[in-house]
């Protein structure tokens, strides 16, 4: 699957005008600042293996907002 059909399964990234690859971080997930609009939102895409750990860590920050 492309990541150009990935970002158009989801709700919040409709209407999306630019992907671009982040190549910069320390995890091995796969990032990228995707423009909406005027509002550009980071997204990281990680390994199904790493779900647990990555919903544990959206928790954390969440909490913190």
């Amino acid at each position: 699957m492309r990541i150009v059909d990935i970002f158009q399964q989801l709700p919040s990234l409709d209407g999306f005008t630019q992907i671009t690859k982040v190549h910069k971080g320390y995890s091995s997930d796969t990032k990228y600042l995707v423009t909406v609009g005027e509002t550009r939102h980071f997204v990281r895409l990680a390994d199904v293996a790493h779900r647990e750990k990555r919903k544990n860590e959206f928790m954390l920050l969440q909490n913190r907002v």
